[in-house]
Formats: C-alpha cells, sequence, structure tokens
C-alpha cells in the first residue's frame, strides 16, 4: 500500500502499513506499521504533526501488530486495537499507554467512539464485541460484552440528535 501525503511521514522504509489515522479537530496523524526486521518492535504506531514531523513520545511499541486504530472526537487520546487482542490508549498529556486488563483473545477488529466519546466499543475477529466505559483519564472499564459466531466489520453509534445516547449499558 502506498500513502501520500504534502509532507514526508518518517516511518522505517522497511514497514507495512497497518492503518492510519487522521484525528477529527487536531492536525495529529496517527500511523500504524508492522515491522519484520530482527531486533526490532514489530508492532508501532507513530503520531504526527500535520507537517510531517514526530511528536515528542509519540511512539508507541508492542510486540505485536497494530490491527484497528481511532482517535477520541473530542480529545487527544488514541485507542489502539492489536493483533494479540489488547486495546490500549494513548494520551498526549500523559505520553503513556493505558492496556486493557482483559478483553479480546482474538485480533482487534473494529473500534468506534461514542459521539461524545464517553464509550468505546471494540469487535474481534472471532465475534466478540466489547462496550467500554471511557474516562477523562483515558481509562477503560468494560460495561458488556457480545458474542456471536464471526468477526466484526463495522460498528457504529446512532447520531447525536439532542438527546444524550451516552448513557447506554449504565453499570
Amino acid at each position: 500500500m502506498s500513502v501520500f501525503f504534502d509532507y514526508k511521514v518518517g516511518t522505517s522504509s522497511s514497514s507495512i502499513h497497518t492503518d492510519i489515522c487522521w484525528h477529527p479537530k487536531y492536525p495529529l496523524l496517527a500511523v500504524g506499521t508492522k515491522n519484520d526486521e530482527k531486533g526490532e518492535p514489530v508492532g508501532v504506531v507513530h503520531i504526527f504533526y500535520e507537517e510531517g514531523d514526530l511528536l515528542e513520545d509519540g511512539t508507541i511499541e508492542k510486540d505485536c501488530t497494530p490491527t484497528c486504530m481511532i482517535w477520541h472526537p473530542n480529545k487527544k487520546f488514541l485507542a489502539i486495537g492489536w493483533e494479540d487482542g489488547s486495546i490500549s490508549v494513548w494520551s498526549e498529556q500523559t505520553p503513556e499507554c493505558f492496556i486493557t486488563p482483559e478483553g479480546h483473545k482474538a485480533p482487534v477488529a473494529i473500534l468506534t467512539f461514542s459521539s461524545l466519546g464517553s464509550r468505546l466499543i471494540s469487535g474481534d475477529e472471532r465475534g466478540v464485541m466489547i462496550a467500554w466505559r471511557f474516562d477523562s483519564k483515558a481509562q477503560l472499564s468494560q460495561l458488556q460484552n457480545f458474542q456471536k459466531r464471526s468477526g466484526y466489520a463495522h460498528c457504529i453509534f446512532k447520531p447525536s440528535t439532542g438527546h444524550s445516547t451516552e448513557n447506554f449499558f449504565n453499570n
């Protein structure tokens, strides 16, 4: 896959791009890559400014491939789904990743935030879908999970019509 920008972003030439995601409000670009070189982290997500400059503390590394990413609709939080079933959340305020304590046992295939960002839905390749509460400190807590026989390809929230849709799965 080739990706073209007005500005060059600095990812490894041996990397394979697995996902790419612009923030809806801020000039931030997340690029997920898979690296096959020995001695290098397998999965890396780089976060760039719109001019192609890497953010300080804008690199997230893991020993598996990033499979999907989504930005919080209003804040500088990035949720990342991984091949091992984990979900990590990067925050610009505290440049660290919070990783879900439990959840998926298969690669995460989809991530979707509610319109206000207080809920996150994740789905994996084996058909498990989890609704998460997302707090102001980028912490996830599991609310509900669902199982079907096959994986998920898409998930959407009903757009807000003036009534709050953020209160589903109140626990």
